[in-house]
């Protein structure tokens, strides 16, 4: 998800695509709640504990002004040349490859205590976002 952003609107609509349908699913539920005005059960989530880090900060910083949409990963297995990849496919590809760069380095950003709102357990609830 890191880095594919795309401002759409005058209205400063932001949003952001990622490769995990989980993820898109679970944040259709969140825009719901978050829409009823945080009223009700909030939804609450075990998977993709550093993706929902990353969506729970967008949220709070611009509301109902940030969108998340899927998008098709991994297009160097889709695509035989890079002439055909779309904005989206290369600002996966980018985020793919620093996270394999990334991935398991000492100290590095996917170590457990880099997450900021990581709860106990692994889960996170969208009452963060009030």
């Amino acid at each position: 998800m890191a880095g594919a952003w795309d401002i759409v609107d005058e209205g400063g609509t932001v949003t952001a695509y990622c490769d995990n349908d989980s993820v898109v699913k679970g944040f259709k539920r969140v825009r719901a709640w978050v829409a009823r005005g945080c009223r009700g059960e909030a939804p609450t989530f075990k998977h993709s504990v550093d993706l929902w880090d990353e969506v729970i900060y967008w949220c709070k910083k611009w509301k109902l002004n940030f969108s998340l949409e899927w998008h098709r990963g991994h297009p160097e297995d889709r695509h035989e040349t890079t002439d055909t990849w779309s904005g989206e496919d290369w600002m996966n590809h980018i985020a793919d490859r620093l996270a394999d760069a990334e991935h398991g380095r000492d100290g590095g950003v996917d170590a457990p205590g880099c997450l900021r709102d990581n709860k106990e357990g692994g889960g996170y609830s969208m009452r963060e976002i009030e």
